[in-house]
């Protein structure tokens, strides 16, 4: 690191400046690591402490290639870490089936557009069936119209972080299967570190993917909203490992996002071009 700016985003923060392979790179200083015994490394851990960062998190490191314990959807080898620190669950969540997905009714045959490459898979595989994730919200009252989450976002936007994220772990303590707080934990810093965010987009991936049998093959449409949380969590996980320059993870993230949610309500089709094409996540970007 040749130097530290600032420039101009708020939530990003400060900004390291390095060089490495011949080019000059910039990266949130939460985002890299210093000794903790260097003076750099000191004064990094009390900029990171006031801004409720841990300076200091484990690491958390992509599963080695080939590891057979890695999650594999049917055509994808999912990238969540089994090392990672994942609250055990008692009961997993329930699956509510629906009416089978079909893809010619989703993308009519057309012989003059070609077929991209992402789809073919999901194409070959013809209807699959659908499911709902069971939405585990603990506080949740339909009399009152009382959602904590949204009241975790409301607070999170107005500024009080610091509260959003105690009632988003309020919710986990209550309930670890609370998929949607450990999404929106991730979203909280993302906003400042990849590296901080990734453990919450990890932790909801699991709990969602120990809930699912291990020959699953359906579909969860985004459209049954309590499906929403866990494919929160994936786009999240995908984020950050493409922020980090994981492009391999990242990629088959997305491949499994498409795959579970074909109507891609996210933009999966996109953010696999983008890290296909080995481009860099940019601050603002998708």
């Amino acid at each position: 690191m040749v130097g530290v700016e600032y420039e101009g985003n708020v939530r990003r923060g400060l900004v390291g400046v390095c060089l490495g392979d011949g080019a000059e790179h910039r990266a949130s200083l939460a985002d890299l690591a210093f000794r903790r015994d260097s003076e750099i490394g000191r004064l990094i851990g009390a900029y990171l402490f006031c801004m409720d960062c841990n300076p200091w998190p484990a690491e958390t490191q992509p599963p080695p290639a080939g590891d057979e314990a890695a999650w594999r959807y049917p055509g994808h080898t999912r990238s969540t870490d089994p090392a990672a620190d994942v609250p055990a669950i008692e009961q997993p969540l329930r699956l509510r089936p629906f009416a089978p997905w079909d893809p010619a009714d989703a993308w009519p045959a057309d012989p003059d557009e070609p077929v991209p490459s992402c789809l073919e898979p999901i194409l070959a595989a013809g209807p699959r069936p659908a499911f709902e994730l069971e939405q585990v919200l603990p506080g949740e009252d339909p009399e009152t119209m009382h959602d904590p989450i949204g009241e975790a976002v409301d607070r999170g936007g107005a500024g009080d972080r610091d509260g959003a994220r105690r009632l988003l772990r309020s919710l986990i303590a209550h309930d670890a299967r609370c998929i949607d707080a450990h999404g929106h934990l991730g979203w909280l810093a993302f906003e400042y570190s990849a590296k901080r965010a990734l453990p919450h987009y990890q932790a909801g991936v699991a709990i969602a993917e120990r809930s699912l049998p291990s020959t699953f093959s359906g579909v969860l449409p985004w459209g049954l909203v309590d499906n929403r949380p866990f494919l929160r969590c994936l786009h999240g996980l995908g984020l950050c490992h493409w922020r980090l320059g994981r492009y391999e993870e990242a990629a088959s993230v997305f491949h499994s996002l498409l795959w579970l949610n074909p109507a891609d309500n996210q933009g999966a089709r996109e953010l696999i071009e983008l890290v296909d094409g080995r481009m860099p996540w940019r601050s603002g970007g998708p």
